[in-house]
């Protein structure tokens, strides 16, 4: 069984995160775990990456990111009747985040196993 036929979910992970060496290793890290992933560097990307793939389980947002920040982000998708109803993980490691939003929150340094828990929840 490869790992790409463990992932039960046929719709893929979008993964929005400005630091390379994070995103890479987390976007190999879920592959690993059987997900697909689609990554972007900000969220204007992840934007057009949505534009472009349509349905995703799940948006692994980081908060703070140049050209389009995680909240900028969130407030076009959460408006979009097609984008709005898919789950959020914000990951940051800015403390002052306001957790009353609706959204799952992770802080960095991330912890993979919660994260991994979390997607599992989302994209089964």
């Amino acid at each position: 069984m490869s790992h790409s036929s463990q992932n039960r979910s046929s719709s893929p992970v979008l993964l929005i995160e400005d630091d390379n060496t994070l995103r890479e290793s987390l976007e190999m890290l879920l592959e690993l775990k059987g997900y697909e992933v689609i990554a972007a560097r900000n969220g204007k990307e992840g934007l057009q990456l949505l534009e472009e793939h349509g349905e995703v389980c799940l948006i692994v947002l980081d908060w703070m990111m140049p050209v389009m920040s995680g909240r900028d982000f969130l407030d076009v998708v959460s408006e979009h009747e097609a984008f709005g109803h898919i789950p959020v993980i914000v990951v940051s490691g800015f403390a002052g985040f306001d957790k009353t939003l609706p959204v799952d929150y992770l802080s960095k340094p991330i912890d993979t196993a919660a994260l991994i828990s979390k997607i599992r929840t989302q994209c089964s």
